[in-house]
């Protein structure tokens, strides 16, 4: 499996929930993985009002929106994916202030699946990300019985940032996978 961001959370918690069906999680920029602290709480509420004035059509969000997916997606190789974001805003903003809503649901930190999360777990994790800091989730990591760090140029998505050099970390993790 591989998940980004959210799709990190519902990777670890798919995997930790069904260890005999995944052979392997590719977890890049995951959310979940620890609760977040009071700046956290501050910055997620932010957020959901942020989303929710986008649902509400206010006129400035394209804008803003596209301001904030600049520094989200910060490389030349996502450029293209990060300009189709953009010109979606008003029809995102709702999915996203849901999913900013949640993350300050106690059940969404997913420290305590971390443990059972019993199969090989690569982290590929994008240098710059302000979303999901490199520096507040490492502590987690060591949780995992077998995981890799792999570390990327870029604000939130290496696979996108930094295809080249996610490419080889990701066939390098799944030879050695397939190799056992």
């Amino acid at each position: 499996m591989l998940g980004n961001s959210i799709g990190g959370a519902v990777s670890i918690r798919y995997a930790s929930q069904h260890p005999e069906l995944v052979k392997a999680i590719v977890l890049c920029d995951s959310g979940g993985l620890g609760p977040p602290g009071p700046l956290g709480h501050i910055f997620i509420g932010a957020f959901v009002q942020f989303f929710a004035a986008g649902r509400r059509g206010a006129f400035w969000f394209p804008w803003a929106f596209g301001r904030y997916y600049r520094k989200v997606l910060l490389k030349p190789a996502a450029h293209e994916q990060r300009d189709r974001i953009i010109r979606s805003a008003y029809e995102v903003a709702p999915t996203l202030e849901q999913a900013w809503r949640s993350f300050n649901r106690p059940e969404e930190n997913l420290a305590s699946l971390l443990p059972h999360v019993l199969c090989p777990v690569l982290l590929a994790w994008a240098k710059d990300d302000f979303v999901v800091p490199l520096k507040r989730s490492a502590p987690s990591f060591q949780v995992f019985p077998y995981h890799r760090l792999e570390v990327f140029e870029g604000g939130h998505a290496a696979f996108l940032e930094d295809p080249g050099r996610f490419e080889l970390a990701l066939r390098g993790f799944l030879n050695q996978v397939c190799a056992v």
